[in-house]
């Protein structure tokens, strides 16, 4: 709870800021669940008492509030899709860092799926194939 609490706070504070004029976001459906429908065992460890459902909600009513563009974006292969050249493999990310194996870019991991969400809220790319 605590941990929720202090996000919604931190994003309250960043959106009230007169600088901030669009949000994208990972859309979080399908977060909690394996494709079989079993619990990750990821996120029963470190996240279980986390509504992951309630934050883009109250970020969607503060965004409208604020005249902020919100916007949900499908994050698939944004962990391994390099920000720098587009180049997507799985051997681009490594736990908590990223080296793209096409062009040598390397960045924290979170950091470089973040711009790939930006890239897509702005530009509309909303399905990105992985070169295996």
């Amino acid at each position: 709870m605590i941990e929720r609490d202090e996000l919604v706070n931190t994003s309250c504070k960043i959106l009230n800021s007169d600088n901030v004029k669009e949000l994208f976001a990972g859309d979080l459906k399908g977060v909690k669940h394996k494709s079989k429908g079993k619990l990750r065992k990821k996120f029963v460890n470190k996240l279980q008492r986390w509504t992951y459902r309630d934050v883009p909600g109250k970020l969607t009513m503060l965004c409208e509030e604020g005249g902020i563009l919100f916007k949900k974006i499908q994050p698939q292969y944004t962990s391994q899709r390099c920000s720098n050249c587009g180049d997507i493999h799985k051997k681009n990310r490594k736990d908590e860092f990223f080296k793209c194996v096409s062009c040598n870019f390397e960045s924290g991991a979170d950091y470089n799926a973040s711009l790939n969400l930006l890239h897509m809220g702005r530009y509309g790319v909303h399905a990105l194939q992985p070169n295996l």
